[in-house]
Parts: C-alpha cells; structure tokens; sequence
C-alpha cells in the first residue's frame, strides 16, 4: 500500500489481493470472500412466481474472456522484487481458435508466488464464467443480500430441476 494512493486505491489492492468484496448492505459495510458455494435447502429460488416481467442475460464480452493471465506480484523469496507469473488455460486457448487474448491483474499484497498462482487462475475462471440476469422481482427478493447464493427456475433460459 501506498500512503500517496487514495484510500479506496488501497483498498481495491488490498481486496484483489485477498479475493474479497466489500459491499454497503442495510446501513454497515461487510466483506463477502470469493469461493465456491453449494445450494442447500436454504436457497433461494427464482421462478415464475417472484420474477417480474422482462429479462436480460448477458454474457461476458469475448474482450475479458482471457485464455491466459499475467500476475504481477511481489515476491518475498526474491527480496521483495517485483515479480510476474502467467497463469494460462489451454482449454479456454483452444476455445478461442487458437488467438491468445491475455488479461492481466496486480496484486501487490501477494509475496507468494503460489497465491499469485491460484489467484491468477481464480480471476482467469472467473473472466470465463460470468453470466449477468437482470430483472424485476417480488417484495421476497428484499431478505436477499449482496453476494447471496440464489437459484434461478425458470424454463425461459432452459434452467430447470425438470
């Protein structure tokens, strides 16, 4: 961190680096950390029922679907230098024909190379993986918080438990 950077510069390398979300949810701020989730019984569920009107979906634009990603970190076994790492994926490569489309992030509160590894590996997934709906619900979507596990039922998309 640097005492020149903005507070919320800091605080964006610092989340990066710890692959967490701060968010401002019902009057306080929380951190929400990046990982995989399952679905229990206690999920939401979106259906015809609660989903309002029209809807969108969108898919990330093929100009942040990486194949590879840089990572630049500092790394402590070097005395402090800075450092990179690229992460690649040759199953996202050979999706894309072949055309290296390579995405890069600074994480400068890693020092280790292994975590700047899994970080870069999570951060290249998750340019792959990301799928926007917008719409209108129901009062019932209001016990729902940011970064809340919920379930989509719905055969518009063709997501259903038939």
């Amino acid at each position: 961190m640097q005492t020149r950077e903005t507070i919320f510069g800091n605080e964006q390398q610092l989340l990066a680096s710890s692959n967490a979300n701060l968010y401002y949810s019902r009057g306080k701020y929380a951190i929400s950390i990046h990982k995989q989730e399952t679905f229990d019984s206690n999920t939401f569920v979106f259906s015809k029922d609660n989903i309002l009107g029209e809807w969108t979906i969108s898919l990330g634009s093929k100009a942040n679907r990486f194949n590879e990603m840089t990572v630049n970190y500092y790394d402590a076994s070097n005395g402090w230098q800075p450092n990179s790492i690229k992460v690649e994926n040759s199953t996202y490569l050979a999706a894309d024909s072949g055309v290296l489309n390579e995405g890069g992030i600074d994480l400068p509160m890693v020092r280790i190379k292994a975590d700047a590894q899994r970080l870069g590996k999570f951060y290249l997934d998750q340019s792959r993986h990301t799928t926007v709906v917008n719409f209108k619900a129901s009062h019932e979507a209001l016990q729902l918080d940011v970064n809340d596990i919920v379930y989509i039922d719905h055969e518009t998309p063709g997501w259903t438990d038939s």
